[in-house]
């Protein structure tokens, strides 16, 4: 499992007070984890949307020629956090 932000809080709205939540590495974390998982389950929410992350992945997604999926999505179409899913819920493509 790896996040959108380097930066980790509880509150999605500390992301937005923080000067580089991306940070300087995550980018290859994320490459790297793209290129050995088996299947690619995307869950940001609708905080992925800060500073355009959820569009940078997805790119970054599409570049490797991944298939991603999710567990339901938002009323705004992002794939939904697994704080807030049904333990029973199966993923499905996103």
């Amino acid at each position: 499992m790896v996040n959108l932000f380097a930066y980790r809080a509880s509150n999605p709205a500390e992301l937005k007070r923080v000067m580089n939540p991306i940070g300087s590495e995550n980018d290859l974390y994320l490459e790297n984890a793209i290129k050995s998982a088996d299947k690619i389950i995307v869950a940001w929410g609708n905080h992925g949307v800060l500073e355009h992350r959820y569009k940078v992945v997805l790119n970054m997604l599409a570049v490797a020629g991944v298939q991603s999926y999710c567990l339901g999505t938002t009323k705004t179409g992002h794939p939904r956090h697994p704080l807030y899913i049904k333990t029973d819920t199966h993923p499905v493509k996103y």
